[in-house]
């Protein structure tokens, strides 16, 4: 009688214990088992976003190894199996995790110059637009002929400041000032943005990678096979893709009985690429790294299919759009983000050598990089327009001031 008549909306889940499967794929799910007593200890990018969530929601959970993996499976490659344990009735939450990794999308570089020529041609006539229309020149008598005036001679000024040159007349108007200024920040971004993608370029030696993307990989270059971890989740969905490219490279691929020293060697030799999710990769080239002390390998350039990250619960779960908001939060702030990054395999020399890599030698400036500029100068644009828009009413009220006034008559 004394309670909430909702109490979950104030006390979340009172503080109730749920038990949680789970198995050993790190970076998502770590499981470590403590030396003498045998304890197994969580942690992982999931149970972060579980300890978050039993903090928001009023929750603590109990942690049960899924009975058909061990602290040595592979997430992806036990789902099919743990998924059967979720109708048990004592998993109410399972931490299910499928493979997923981010894919690039990049912009041409032909379009980060026609932006460029588009906004060359349009700043001109923006510029002499706010000219003409502010009334300062007006009111102090400097309205002439030329100059800024002039369409040519304002387009002329705006491909002059593009390479750094400027021109004779500059606009004395607060609205052309912000126009003329935002256009010069924006040349500050673009043109230093080059520059350093040039002296990046002849700076650092190039790596050429054997093969660099899938359509390479099957046009079958001289001396160069491929292979994939036989029985796996991702050879399974090879084999089942309505895709032609992938049912090629499945056709096509040795199936490798683990990952020993044989595959190892062969891609060391540049003979031979494995097909591996990208996290399963990060962690064979670390321990590569830590094993030889050297960096044989490099990863390709093109991902081409798409790892995801998933917690299972049971069916028609009324808690879920609750859960789902809490996670939508944690993407948001970058939380998801931050704990990847800190699970993730520490930075190395390899890091640096793939880091230029791929940043130098691959990537060229596109409109993703260039982005920020733009928009600052639709903010100078706007900036401008909002002035020039103060100057004409502020000369309007003037005028009307001043035809109010009686003024004497002067024969």
């Amino acid at each position: 009688m004394r309670d909430h008549l909702f109490p979950h909306v104030h006390h979340g889940f009172r503080g109730q214990a749920l038990p949680l499967v789970s198995f050993h794929f790190p970076p998502w799910q770590i499981a470590r088992r403590c030396k003498p007593r045998g304890n197994v200890s969580f942690s992982g990018v999931v149970f972060e976003i579980m300890s978050a969530l039993g903090r928001n929601l009023n929750f603590s959970y109990n942690v049960t190894i899924a009975s058909s993996s061990s602290l040595k499976g592979q997430g992806a490659d036990v789902n099919k199996k743990h998924a059967a344990e979720l109708g048990e009735e004592f998993a109410d939450i399972s931490a299910i995790s499928i493979p997923w990794a981010s894919i690039a999308q990049s912009i041409e570089q032909k379009k980060v110059w026609l932006c460029i020529i588009v906004c060359v041609v349009t700043m001109g006539p923006l510029l002499m637009f706010f000219h003409l229309r502010s009334p300062y020149y007006d009111y102090h008598g400097k309205r002439g002929e030329g100059g800024l005036n002039s369409l040519h001679t304002c387009v002329w000024y705006m491909y002059g400041a593009l390479l750094q040159q400027g021109g004779r007349h500059l606009p004395e108007a607060d609205s052309g000032r912000i126009l003329v200024g935002t256009w010069w920040l924006v040349v500050l971004v673009v043109v230093t943005t080059y520059c350093g993608n040039l002296v990046a370029f002849l700076t650092f030696p190039q790596y050429e990678r054997a093969v660099a993307s899938l359509d390479e990989l099957l046009e079958r270059p001289a001396g160069v096979s491929w292979g994939v971890l036989g029985g796996s989740d991702l050879a399974d969905r090879l084999e089942s893709s309505d895709d032609p490219r992938m049912q090629a490279l499945f056709a096509g691929a040795e199936k490798h009985r683990d990952q020993g020293e044989r595959l190892i060697r062969a891609v060391r030799l540049s003979r031979h690429v494995y097909l591996e999710w990208k996290i399963n990769l990060v962690y064979l080239m670390k321990r590569q790294y830590v094993s030889t002390n050297s960096c044989d390998f490099v990863l390709a350039k093109e991902d081409f299919w798409e790892e995801k990250l998933a917690m299972a619960i049971s069916a028609n779960n009324p808690y879920l759009p609750i859960i789902n908001e809490q996670i939508q939060r944690m993407h948001k702030v970058g939380l998801i983000s931050k704990w990847l990054r800190q699970y993730l395999p520490a930075k190395d020399r390899c890091s640096a050598v793939t880091k230029q890599t791929a940043e130098v030698v691959t990537h060229v400036v596109n409109l993703d990089d260039l982005q920020g500029s733009f928009f600052l100068l639709a903010l100078g644009v706007c900036g401008s327009l909002v002035v020039v828009a103060g100057e004409l009413a502020m000369h309007r009220r003037r005028l009307a001031a001043e035809r109010r006034l009686v003024r004497p008559y002067v024969p």
